[in-house]
Protein backbone atom coordinates (compact mmCIF):
# COMPACT_ATOMS: atom_id res chain seq x y z
CA UNK A 1 0.00 0.00 0.00
CA UNK A 2 1.38 3.87 -0.73
CA UNK A 3 2.48 5.72 2.55
CA UNK A 4 -0.45 8.08 2.07
CA UNK A 5 -2.84 9.30 -0.46
CA UNK A 6 -0.81 11.93 -2.39
CA UNK A 7 0.93 8.30 -3.77
CA UNK A 8 -2.17 6.15 -4.45
CA UNK A 9 -2.22 7.58 -8.35
CA UNK A 10 1.22 6.44 -8.90
CA UNK A 11 1.35 3.19 -7.32
CA UNK A 12 -2.12 2.45 -9.46
CA UNK A 13 -0.69 3.61 -12.99
CA UNK A 14 2.28 1.00 -12.12
CA UNK A 15 -0.31 -1.96 -11.81
CA UNK A 16 -2.10 -0.52 -14.95
CA UNK A 17 -4.66 0.96 -12.78
CA UNK A 18 -5.82 -2.73 -11.32
CA UNK A 19 -7.55 -1.25 -8.59
CA UNK A 20 -8.30 -5.21 -7.65
CA UNK A 21 -4.47 -5.07 -6.32
CA UNK A 22 -5.82 -2.59 -3.07
CA UNK A 23 -8.59 -4.54 -2.27
CA UNK A 24 -8.20 -7.51 0.43
CA UNK A 25 -9.50 -10.78 -0.69
CA UNK A 26 -12.72 -12.50 0.67
CA UNK A 27 -11.07 -15.32 2.36
CA UNK A 28 -8.17 -13.01 4.10
CA UNK A 29 -8.89 -13.41 7.97
CA UNK A 30 -9.77 -10.15 9.68
CA UNK A 31 -7.15 -7.42 10.54
CA UNK A 32 -7.85 -3.83 11.78
CA UNK A 33 -4.98 -1.16 11.79
CA UNK A 34 -3.46 -0.15 15.53
CA UNK A 35 -5.47 2.32 17.08
CA UNK A 36 -2.58 5.22 16.90
CA UNK A 37 -3.62 8.27 18.70
CA UNK A 38 -0.46 10.27 16.11
CA UNK A 39 0.44 8.70 12.89
CA UNK A 40 3.12 9.12 10.58
CA UNK A 41 0.92 9.55 6.94
CA UNK A 42 3.97 11.53 4.97
CA UNK A 43 7.68 11.84 4.60
CA UNK A 44 9.82 14.12 2.68
CA UNK A 45 13.20 12.27 1.65
CA UNK A 46 16.36 14.38 0.66
CA UNK A 47 19.99 13.17 0.39
CA UNK A 48 23.24 15.15 0.29
CA UNK A 49 26.08 14.62 -1.57
CA UNK A 50 29.27 15.86 -1.60
CA UNK A 51 32.35 14.97 -3.09
CA UNK A 52 34.33 14.54 0.15
CA UNK A 53 31.50 12.50 1.12
CA UNK A 54 31.38 10.38 -1.85
CA UNK A 55 35.21 9.35 -1.54
CA UNK A 56 34.70 8.31 2.07
CA UNK A 57 31.60 6.55 1.19
CA UNK A 58 29.04 8.86 3.33
CA UNK A 59 26.22 10.53 2.60
CA UNK A 60 23.53 12.40 4.79
CA UNK A 61 19.99 11.68 4.56
CA UNK A 62 16.95 14.05 6.11
CA UNK A 63 13.46 13.24 6.23
CA UNK A 64 10.44 15.18 7.38
CA UNK A 65 7.50 13.01 8.89
CA UNK A 66 4.18 14.48 8.83
CA UNK A 67 2.60 13.31 11.80
CA UNK A 68 -1.20 13.71 12.36
CA UNK A 69 -2.85 13.42 15.60
CA UNK A 70 -6.30 11.43 15.57
CA UNK A 71 -6.56 11.83 19.62
CA UNK A 72 -4.56 14.15 21.83
CA UNK A 73 -1.03 12.73 22.75
CA UNK A 74 2.34 14.12 22.98
CA UNK A 75 4.65 10.92 22.08
CA UNK A 76 5.45 8.95 19.20
CA UNK A 77 8.12 6.30 18.55
CA UNK A 78 9.56 6.04 14.95
CA UNK A 79 12.16 2.74 14.40
CA UNK A 80 15.14 3.92 13.45
CA UNK A 81 17.58 0.88 13.77
CA UNK A 82 21.64 2.11 13.76
CA UNK A 83 21.51 5.63 12.49
CA UNK A 84 24.50 7.67 13.04
CA UNK A 85 25.38 11.35 13.60
CA UNK A 86 21.56 11.68 14.56
CA UNK A 87 19.98 15.04 14.53
CA UNK A 88 16.06 15.74 15.38
CA UNK A 89 14.23 18.89 15.15
CA UNK A 90 10.19 20.21 14.82
CA UNK A 91 10.17 22.13 11.51
CA UNK A 92 6.21 23.36 12.70
CA UNK A 93 5.66 26.72 13.54
CA UNK A 94 9.68 27.06 13.77
CA UNK A 95 10.30 24.79 16.12
CA UNK A 96 8.12 26.25 18.87
CA UNK A 97 6.66 23.26 19.57
CA UNK A 98 8.94 22.37 22.39
CA UNK A 99 9.95 18.76 21.16
CA UNK A 100 12.27 16.54 23.01
CA UNK A 101 13.58 13.41 21.80
CA UNK A 102 15.61 9.91 22.68
CA UNK A 103 17.80 7.81 20.36
CA UNK A 104 18.56 4.63 22.26
CA UNK A 105 19.98 2.90 18.55
CA UNK A 106 16.61 1.02 17.57
CA UNK A 107 13.87 3.61 18.26
CA UNK A 108 13.51 7.35 18.08
CA UNK A 109 10.99 8.65 20.99
CA UNK A 110 9.58 11.77 19.99
CA UNK A 111 8.04 13.43 23.15
CA UNK A 112 6.23 17.02 22.90
CA UNK A 113 5.82 19.02 26.05
CA UNK A 114 2.16 19.77 25.46
CA UNK A 115 -0.45 17.28 23.87
CA UNK A 116 -1.10 17.33 19.80
CA UNK A 117 -4.97 18.15 19.55
CA UNK A 118 -7.10 16.01 16.65
CA UNK A 119 -6.34 16.33 13.68
CA UNK A 120 -3.09 18.98 14.23
CA UNK A 121 -0.17 18.06 11.84
CA UNK A 122 3.23 18.46 13.09
CA UNK A 123 6.54 18.34 10.75
CA UNK A 124 9.48 16.42 12.47
CA UNK A 125 12.74 16.62 10.56
CA UNK A 126 15.29 13.77 11.45
CA UNK A 127 18.94 14.05 9.96
CA UNK A 128 21.44 11.28 9.92
CA UNK A 129 24.43 9.74 8.55
CA UNK A 130 24.53 6.69 5.86
CA UNK A 131 28.07 5.05 5.98
CA UNK A 132 29.15 2.71 3.36
CA UNK A 133 25.63 2.11 1.65
CA UNK A 134 25.74 -0.98 -0.13
CA UNK A 135 23.40 0.82 -3.19
CA UNK A 136 20.29 3.46 -3.42
CA UNK A 137 17.68 3.16 -5.60
CA UNK A 138 16.09 5.59 -7.55
CA UNK A 139 13.37 5.97 -9.83
CA UNK A 140 13.13 8.28 -13.38
CA UNK A 141 9.73 8.60 -15.17
CA UNK A 142 9.37 11.15 -18.23
CA UNK A 143 6.23 9.15 -19.27
CA UNK A 144 3.61 6.77 -18.31
CA UNK A 145 5.58 4.57 -20.41
CA UNK A 146 8.34 4.58 -18.69
CA UNK A 147 6.65 4.13 -15.75
CA UNK A 148 4.85 1.81 -16.28
CA UNK A 149 8.12 -0.10 -17.19
CA UNK A 150 9.11 0.50 -13.45
CA UNK A 151 12.61 1.99 -14.73
CA UNK A 152 15.00 1.18 -12.06
CA UNK A 153 18.57 2.51 -11.75
CA UNK A 154 20.78 0.90 -8.97
CA UNK A 155 23.85 3.14 -7.49
CA UNK A 156 26.65 1.16 -6.42
CA UNK A 157 29.59 2.50 -4.32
Amino acid sequence: MPCCTEHVDVLKSMHNDDTKSFTQSPDAPPSYAPDLKLEPVHMDVSLTFEEKSLKEHYFFVTVVHHIVCHRPHSTIDLNAESFETVEVKDVTNDGKNNLSYRYDGKVIRLNWKDDLVAKETRKVQISYKVNDPISSVCWNYENNTQRRKSLLHVLRF
